[in-house]
Order: C-alpha cells, then sequence, then structure tokens
C-alpha cells in the first residue's frame, strides 16, 4: 500500500508538473506573440521627453516676454501630457504664477494650492512665491482666515524661514 500511495503520489506529481509547464508555455507563447522592441521604445520615450522639454521652454521664454496667456497655454499643454511627471515639477508653479499675473486669480489659486501640496521641496524661492501670491489672492479675494491658515501653514512647514515675516505682513499691511 505504502507503494501504491507512492507511485500515486508521484503519477500526479508528474501530471501536476505537466499542467504547470503547458501553462507556462503557453503564457510565453502569448508574451512572444508581441515581439518586444526595447530599441524602438527608448527611441520614442527620447523623443517625447524632447517634445515635453520643448513645450516647457517655450512656456518659459512666453513668461519671460510677458506673455503669460500663452506661457499658461503651454504650461497647461505640459501638465496634460502624458509622461510629463518628471518634467512637471515646477512647471505647475509657473501655470500658477501665469495665471496670477494676468489677474486669473482662481486658476492660479488652484496651481498654487497644488504646487504647494505636491512640491513642498521645491526651491525654497519658488516656495516663498507661491505662498505670497496665494495669500495675495486670498487678502484680495476677502478670504482673510485661509490667508492667516496659510500663513501658520507656512511657519509649520519652514519654521527656519527667514520669509515669515515678510509674509506675515501681507495679513497686516
Amino acid at each position: 500500500t505504502k507503494t501504491v500511495l507512492a507511485l500515486v503520489i508521484a503519477i500526479a506529481t508528474i501530471f501536476l508538473v505537466m499542467i504547470v509547464i503547458k501553462w507556462l508555455k503557453g503564457s510565453t507563447e502569448l508574451l512572444t506573440d508581441t515581439p518586444l522592441d526595447f530599441e524602438n521604445q527608448i527611441k520614442e520615450s527620447k523623443q517625447q521627453e524632447q517634445q515635453l522639454v520643448t513645450i516647457a521652454n517655450e512656456g518659459k521664454l512666453y513668461a519671460e516676454q510677458h506673455n503669460y496667456e500663452s506661457a499658461a497655454s503651454k504650461y497647461q499643454e505640459l501638465v496634460n501630457s502624458p509622461g510629463s511627471n518628471n518634467i512637471v515639477d515646477s512647471q505647475r508653479y509657473y501655470i500658477a504664477k501665469s495665471f496670477f499675473e494676468t489677474g486669473k486669480y482662481d486658476d492660479a489659486m488652484l496651481h498654487y494650492k497644488l504646487f504647494i501640496q505636491e512640491k513642498p521641496n521645491a526651491q525654497q524661492q519658488m516656495v516663498d512665491t507661491a505662498y505670497s501670491d496665494l495669500a495675495s489672492i486670498y487678502i484680495k479675494k476677502g478670504m482673510t482666515q485661509e490667508a492667516d491658515d496659510l500663513v501658520k501653514d507656512y511657519k509649520q512647514k519652514y519654521p527656519n524661514s527667514g520669509y515669515y515675516a515678510t509674509l506675515a505682513t501681507k495679513l497686516t499691511g
């Protein structure tokens, strides 16, 4: 009986191994039906990255020329482009700044909030400007509690920054 049991276990094991091998072959055959072309994928990725850099540079150029409408449009195009995550990091700031400079305060407010949430460790000058402009928007809109909360948030996140005093004067000035 032990021999029969061992034989049954051996046959069951062989049968199970055959099923797994067939399953694996079927899975492998499915993968090889569509050949992977890494060279073309890398080339396409580099082209896409270059296109995104070009869009970002165009947006920056428009902003430097004080053509904030076109700058905001380019930055928005960049943010909406697939695969732009690595490049978009600071572009949200530039979108907000462009809207702020053209008086589109609701749009600027949205993008400054997103920038502050997404990039708390961005270049300090950009962070300071984002907080300052957002506080100005809140004050212009009569949203004094939001402005006060924003300044408190800044002090909590950046306790060693000398910019806090400047930001706080926006509330009293």
